[in-house]
């Protein structure tokens, strides 16, 4: 989800669902004194994951230039902020492994974090984008 809060505030969210239909939903409605208590939890041991994989509010600077805090992913390595598998589907499967996974799956590495991120222009026609981040 990316929502613009205003001109220079922006807010960006990403729930994974990893076999979600196998996720289990338990609704448990009890009656105490004082008044009725609902509660509700996800999970169980069926393999599937509801998960928070980014959540960072960034703020502009101009000229390109922001500043990011939330949980993020690092810019590590050649498959933390591509991850997916829409990335990488024909060039690099077989057609006998469609439905295996590209990469393992705790590929995607998040952590609380700040920093600065943006473009600088090379020459007059290419861009270098950058991310640094405190974590």
């Amino acid at each position: 989800t990316d929502a613009g809060i205003s001109d220079r505030l922006k807010f960006h969210s990403e729930l994974e669902f990893e076999r979600l239909l196998e996720l289990k939903l338990e609704r448990d409605v009890s009656r105490e004194s004082g008044g009725t208590r609902f509660r509700q939890a996800a999970g169980g041991n069926t393999g599937a994951e509801l998960g928070l994989e980014q959540l960072w509010l960034q703020y502009d600077l101009g000229h390109e230039q922001a500043i990011r805090a939330g949980i993020v992913l690092p810019p590590l390595g050649r498959f933390n902020i591509l991850h997916d598998d829409d990335y990488w589907d024909l060039p690099r499967r077989t057609l006998v492994d469609r439905d295996a996974p590209v990469v393992p799956k705790d590929v995607a590495w998040r952590e609380l974090g700040a920093g600065v991120v943006g473009s600088l222009g090379v020459g007059s026609t290419a861009k270098l984008n950058y991310l640094f981040y405190v974590l």
